[in-house]
């Protein structure tokens, strides 16, 4: 009886009391309406082959049977995550030198399971690259800034004063262009504004005689006409100083004299006329000790 009953359900899923089937065979084959599997609990291993109990339910139009077996299963549900090999390594950063490129990798080695953690760590990762030494470039000078060489030509006014550059910023390397231009340059100076009223600075300057003479031709002007000497009047005052009855030369008129020697020499190399003052200045002097010496003669 028993035998009879499940004859077709033997041949349908090629079940064996008391012995373990693949549960992957029973499923493969069409199963007919009147008989259904039903798992009665989860895969002996959530990550991987186990075991599980499966209950197959028959009904045909007789009798319904139970039977229950032990079958194979495979889960994932449990399994957790696992990484695969480092690959895709991208190109280097650099053509040359040390560098560092870009590696992946997959959480699928397993691939997690629904109630398993995704794997730990990170999927991207940067390694170090060497591509061997870069080739030389040449590298071409460069000038440096402008410095000063030197003072300006003059202490004070416009004067011109020399600049100097170097071509060493870069010096060139591995056969690099030198730079282009000028090493030295002049350009336009001026310190501060000449004294031009007080004469004894001009030695201190190098001017030339044409400079002294525009920077001196105002005041040497104004000077000459204001020692603008009437040769008359000269003459009469030194007559009047003279005329007195004393034998003795008066001290008054040697004053005059003196005075007149001093002054007017000193003003008239001022004015750089000097051979002039002095053949005047000795032509009154003989003028007047002449006439001294024929008063005195004539006294005695």
């Amino acid at each position: 009886m028993y035998d009879s009953h499940w004859s077709h359900c033997k041949l349908q899923f090629k079940i064996v009391a008391s012995h373990i089937v693949n549960i992957s065979e029973v499923a493969s084959h069409t199963v007919k309406p009147m008989c259904t599997l039903e798992p009665q609990e989860p895969c002996s291993n959530s990550c991987g082959s186990g075991y599980q109990n499966i209950s197959l339910f028959c009904d045909d139009w007789r009798n319904e049977f139970r039977f229950n077996f032990t079958a194979t299963c495979t889960s994932s549900t449990g399994c957790t995550g696992g990484w695969s090999f480092w690959t895709n390594f991208g190109e280097c950063s650099t053509t040359c030198d040390e560098g560092h490129q870009v590696v992946t990798r997959r959480c699928d080695n397993p691939l997690p399971g629904r109630d398993a953690p995704y794997c730990d760590g990170k999927d991207v990762q940067y390694v170090n690259c060497n591509l061997g030494g870069c080739p030389d470039i040449p590298l071409s000078r460069s000038w440096s800034c402008w410095e000063d060489d030197g003072h300006c030509s003059t202490s004070c006014g416009n004067g011109t004063q020399l600049r100097r550059r170097r071509c060493n910023n870069p010096a060139p390397t591995n056969g690099g262009e030198t730079c282009l231009g000028d090493i030295l340059n002049k350009v336009h100076c001026h310190t501060k504004e000449c004294p031009v009223y007080k004469w004894g600075h001009l030695k201190e300057l190098n001017l030339t005689q044409n400079d002294l003479k525009d920077i001196m031709k105002d005041e040497i002007n104004e000077m000459k006409n204001n020692l603008t000497i009437d040769s008359k009047n000269i003459s009469a005052t030194i007559r009047k100083r003279i005329s007195a009855r004393d034998d003795r030369l008066s001290a008054a008129s040697v004053g005059y004299v003196g005075v007149a020697l001093l002054v007017i020499p000193l003003v008239m190399i001022i004015v750089v006329d000097a051979p002039r003052v002095f053949a005047v200045v000795a032509t009154i002097y003989r003028k007047v000790c002449s006439r001294k010496s024929a008063q005195l003669a004539n006294a005695q």
